[in-house]
């Protein structure tokens, strides 16, 4: 008999009717269901450290931080594992996938179609959509440097980083990942043309917060505050960034593709 593996946020199984829902719609499938309510979204890489063999399935259910956490922890996911989210209330990540509600969910997960995926490293974590990572404790001069590809630094004193796949834009290899930096101050890089277009193309913008996105394969990250991953947990430093990829299989509702975002530019401004 097949097993799914389903992780839960404390909060979502307070819901009874939702899960009599799930058990009785699991049993319909004729799959063993085993419930892992998660205090703390870390838990997930406990649980499946002790896990004694693969599941058919790993499914995420109510918050989109619970999925976040699962493939944080892929590393111990055996390779082109199963992988399905139950959203219970509509957020980013269900919209992404085309998930309405959790019997919506359900039925793409019963479909059972399956779309390929390539996470990229945050260090020994791993991250699909994006992975937003703070600056803390961060003295008044200091800065957090960005080594992109061993070609481009850049210097910036940043409280938020964001780092976003983006694997399903574009074919090239060279725009796998895109960064968000943070920052209230002037920017300094050794690429000095870069800054230069970047302040023709936005004089008109009157904020000093700056946004600017990079694509790139590799990159790492050093600051001279503390750098904590989106559950609040420090990373060691410097942060190595796209140095190792795993492939997952997503389900996915049938009928629905993955969108695409057509933004090429290589370094872009916008108003916070």
């Amino acid at each position: 008999m097949s097993s799914y593996q389903f992780f839960i946020d404390n909060k979502s199984a307070e819901n009874e009717a939702l899960l009599t829902y799930l058990k009785e719609w699991a049993a319909k499938l004729n799959v063993t269901a085993n419930f892992h309510v998660l205090d703390k979204f870390t838990s997930v890489g406990t649980i499946l450290k002790e896990q004694t063999e693969p599941a058919s399935a790993y499914i995420c259910v109510g918050k989109q931080e619970v999925f976040s956490a699962l493939l944080s922890y892929a590393k111990l996911l055996e390779e082109n594992a199963v992988v399905g989210y139950i959203p219970i209330t509509r957020n980013s990540l269900a919209q992404k996938l085309g998930l309405k509600n959790h019997k919506d969910a359900c039925k793409a997960i019963a479909q059972r179609k399956l779309f390929e995926i390539t996470l990229h490293s945050i260090n020994q974590y791993f991250m699909l959509f994006d992975y937003q990572l703070k600056i803390t404790d961060q003295p008044a001069e200091g800065s957090t440097q960005f080594f992109i590809d061993k070609k481009l630094q850049i210097k910036s004193p940043t409280a938020s980083i964001k780092l976003m796949n983006k694997q399903f834009d574009s074919m090239h290899p060279s725009k796998t990942l895109l960064i968000e930096g943070y920052e209230q101050h002037e920017l300094e890089t050794e690429a000095k043309p870069i800054l230069q277009n970047l302040a023709l193309k936005n004089t008109h913008i009157q904020s000093s917060q700056l946004q600017f996105r990079l694509p790139f394969t590799s990159a790492q990250i050093e600051s001279s505050g503390t750098i904590r991953d989106p559950f609040g947990t420090e990373l060691r430093k410097p942060v190595m960034v796209g140095l190792h990829t795993k492939k997952l299989r997503l389900i996915v509702k049938r009928g629905f593709e993955l969108t695409q975002d057509q933004n090429d530019k290589l370094l872009s401004t916008q108003e916070s």
